[in-house]
């Protein structure tokens, strides 16, 4: 795979791997979809005769938003942070034990440090967004379950 050339060449086996993962992220996508649907529907049907209660349901309907919103971040910054550690470590970036599913220039030195830099931000950025979520929630909702 030539990792000492000055780019590396992205594997069938990465390739296969991010089209899983898309078609994954998409089939997810329109369950959740129709499965939020139905909730705003009973939410509607239930609004004009007891408003109070729909208030409450769409509530906790936002609330689940920003809870399964907010793991997903988290996972995906971990994996950057994780990421950005072996960018220091190896002081390359990609790592050598990061596969790539396309041809992907190599960084070394200053810009790899640049790179992991972008990284550990985009990290904490995304490891951040539960706690804003729940204050958003908070602040819109005033803390009503």
């Amino acid at each position: 795979m030539g990792r000492d050339k000055d780019y590396v060449e992205g594997s069938l086996a990465a390739r296969l791997a991010l089209l899983l993962l898309l078609g994954c992220g998409v089939g997810l996508f329109f369950f959740f979809e129709e499965q939020i649907s139905q909730i705003i529907i009973e939410i509607e049907r239930v609004s004009a005769a007891h408003p109070k209660v729909a208030i409450a349901m769409g509530n906790r309907l936002l609330l689940w938003l920003v809870v399964v919103s907010g793991g997903v971040s988290v996972v995906v910054g971990i994996y950057l942070g994780l990421m950005a550690r072996q960018v220091r470590q190896f002081g390359r970036f990609p790592p050598d034990t990061l596969p790539v599913a396309f041809r992907t220039p190599v960084k070394r030195g200053e810009a790899a440090l640049a790179q992991a830099a972008m990284y550990r931000w985009a990290a904490g950025l995304l490891c951040c967004q539960p706690l804003l979520g729940l204050g958003f929630w908070y602040w819109f909702t005033g803390g009503m379950i």
